[in-house]
């Protein structure tokens, strides 16, 4: 197994943890759960207290543009929620047609270009599908 270092900057400050070594134990492996916190866990490691105000926050907020960028970012999310209806509403709730992919089926598709539903489901806008022999 190989050796890493861990480097957390916490309010500025980098804290190194040294090789990875005391992480990789199974013990702390055991804890773990799909909602665990991985920052808190490391946190709770290596000692490290977080003390931010919330008017140091609101300094933090104002100095780099954050009303400007919490805006930017509640637009972006109100528009990816209404994609998602949109795709939700054109490719699930309605009739569907579902294809068996198989070795004589060729498909494309933008990588970029593409709507997550959700954990199950992916819509791929520009999806290009085609059959080796087909006429």
């Amino acid at each position: 197994m190989g050796r890493c270092l861990i480097l957390l900057v916490v309010q500025g400050h980098a804290l190194s943890g040294g090789p990875s070594r005391p992480l990789s134990g199974g013990l702390w492996r055991k804890s773990l759960t799909p909602s665990s916190d991985l920052g808190e866990l490391l946190r709770q490691r290596f000692g490290i207290r977080l003390s931010v105000s919330e008017a140091a926050a609101r300094a933090a907020v104002a100095r780099y543009n954050g009303e400007e960028i919490i805006t930017l970012e509640t637009q972006q999310e109100e528009r990816r929620k209404h994609e998602i209806a949109e795709a939700k509403k054109k490719f699930l709730d309605g009739p569907t047609l579902i294809l068996s992919v198989t070795a004589d089926v060729n498909y494309s598709y933008d990588p970029n270009n593409v709507i997550g539903i959700d954990a199950n489901n992916t819509v791929y806008p520009t999806l290009r599908m085609s059959m080796r022999g087909a006429c």
